[in-house]
């Protein structure tokens, strides 16, 4: 019977070792769906920082085309001082050139207030005289 008892007793300490391993696991799993819980929301957040950023530029995409559009003062005055960093279309270079002609400015300053070439400077001022 000694042998049954040892047998027994090996047994249950298999099935106690057994459990403890399968709790150890349970709580590794619960431990990590909690951070796939923080990772989601995480995940969640991000998605809509980047969705207010694409609406941001969108809206400031639209904007830059309205003002390239619609020419003004305040466009001209920023070019000036050579803080835009965009090129003007050919509509708008022209534009620009001939109302700072206008202004009594001479070509090279003109070419160099709108970093347009001084050649066709020339030649857009010249062009408008011949019209």
């Amino acid at each position: 019977m000694p042998n049954f008892q040892v047998l027994a007793i090996i047994t249950l300490c298999t099935s106690a070792v057994s459990l403890i391993l399968c709790l150890i696991q349970h709580f590794r799993l619960r431990r990590e769906l909690h951070r796939v819980a923080e990772l989601r929301a995480s995940i969640a957040e991000l998605e809509a920082q980047l969705m207010a950023l694409q609406r941001e530029t969108e809206s400031a995409t639209h904007a830059l085309a309205a003002q390239r559009a619609t020419p003004d003062d305040a466009g001209s005055k920023e070019i000036a001082s050579g803080h835009a960093t965009v090129k003007l279309g050919l509509t708008e270079r022209r534009y620009r050139v001939l109302r700072l002609a206008r202004r009594g400015l001479d070509a090279r300053a003109i070419s160099s207030m709108l970093d347009i070439p001084h050649g066709e400077v020339e030649l857009i001022i010249g062009l408008s005289r011949a019209a």
